[in-house]
């Protein structure tokens, strides 16, 4: 009687284990399908952002294409980033006056850089502006010195093209540009280098214009637009 009372107890245990055992495959496989769902809604949301990206960069490049050339400019399209790369026309040498030349330019791009933004305006965080220098410094005793010099310089310089801007007239898409747009000076820290990885001394003294784009945000808007059509239903 002891015996089969001892088989009985050991059957019962070994039924609550394959039950646990059950339970704890059940579960993994319920999460497993909650990974592979969120990896999926990623994969659409970062594809969203590409196909955004992509956008911005044909409109620019479609209002800029025929002017890049004549500017010395280049459009980057995975950083949509105009970069003005001929720094004669810029600014003279160890100065941060804009040069009249590119006054002229700026005349002609920045209106319309803002007409082609502006139909993207709730998808942007940023409009930068970043001066860019060179290496060298003529009184500089160490890298380290000619680095802070170049600081200067290319924030100084990033500062009197947003003055400029400013001032110029761009209708109702100036109160939105204000709340967007940043200058900042970068001095040599990125610098362009030349097929041998020499520094491009020329090139990596340019004025750029970037777009950055709020991942974040846009993922907020579009989880907020599910919600809504999801209300609506």
């Amino acid at each position: 009687m002891k015996l089969k009372t001892l088989f009985h107890q050991q059957d019962d245990q070994d039924d609550q284990w394959i039950s646990i055992a059950d339970m704890m495959a059940g579960l993994m496989i319920v999460f497993l399908f909650i990974a592979i769902v969120n990896l999926k809604d990623q994969i659409d949301k970062l594809r969203s952002f590409e196909i955004l990206q992509d956008r911005i960069y044909n409109e620019l490049y479609d209002e800029f294409e025929d002017d890049l050339k004549k500017w010395v400019a280049e459009i980057d399209k995975e950083t949509l980033t105009i970069s003005f790369r001929e720094p004669k026309i810029q600014f003279s040498t160890g100065s941060s006056e804009v040069k009249s030349e590119f006054k002229n330019i700026l005349n002609n791009f920045y209106p319309r850089y803002l007409n082609v933004l502006w139909d993207f305006r709730e998808d942007i965080e940023e409009l930068r502006i970043e001066g860019h220098t060179s290496t060298r410094w003529q009184k500089a005793l160490t890298v380290d010195e000619a680095y802070i010099k170049n600081m200067g310089l290319s924030q100084d310089r990033s500062k009197n093209v947003l003055i400029y801007i400013l001032g110029l007239n761009l209708g109702s898409n100036k109160s939105w540009a204000k709340e967007k747009i940043v200058a900042n000076g970068m001095s040599f820290s990125k610098l362009l280098l030349k097929e041998n990885g020499d520094e491009d001394a020329i090139r990596s003294q340019r004025t750029e214009f970037r777009v950055k784009v709020d991942s974040a945000y846009i993922i907020e808007r579009l989880r907020k637009v599910f919600q809504e059509r999801k209300n609506e239903t």
